[in-house]
């Protein structure tokens, strides 16, 4: 019994090794975040509680496992012709680099999102053309 549960475990960390990238990118993004909150609230003064750091685990979880089943889909139903689960990363990456730049906002006082728009953005037309 012991041998073949091991076996089935191998057999699904090899499967899933490909995602292995996306879970330790998400994760990251995650904890990037929670660092940027934890020194907003030292900054502002904001109580820090055991119930708002909690927070992180349930979004720890439920991220990876939309990696997870978005990967799944990706390999076993769509036969990797759409890359669902870099889309799903790439959305969670969009969340948390948004409140990444809010909570850097808060600290610095610009946001790193707008400095970078400003900087490629094509300067405007003037109105009167010659």
């Amino acid at each position: 019994m012991k041998d073949w549960f091991l076996g089935v475990l191998v057999a699904a960390a090899a499967s899933l090794a490909p995602a292995t990238p996306l879970f330790i990118t998400a994760s990251l993004l995650i904890v990037s975040d929670f660092v940027f909150a934890l020194w907003r609230c030292h900054k502002t003064g904001v109580v820090i509680t055991s119930r708002k750091m909690s927070n992180i685990i349930p979004k720890l979880l439920l991220y990876n496992i939309a990696i997870l089943l978005s990967y799944l889909v990706e390999v076993y139903v769509l036969d990797k012709s759409m890359p669902i689960s870099k889309i799903a990363v790439g959305v969670i990456a969009m969340v948390e680099g948004k409140s990444i730049d809010e909570s850097f906002k808060l600290l610095f006082g610009y946001s790193i999102y707008e400095t970078m728009m400003k900087k490629v953005r094509r300067p405007q037309e003037s109105e009167t053309k010659p």
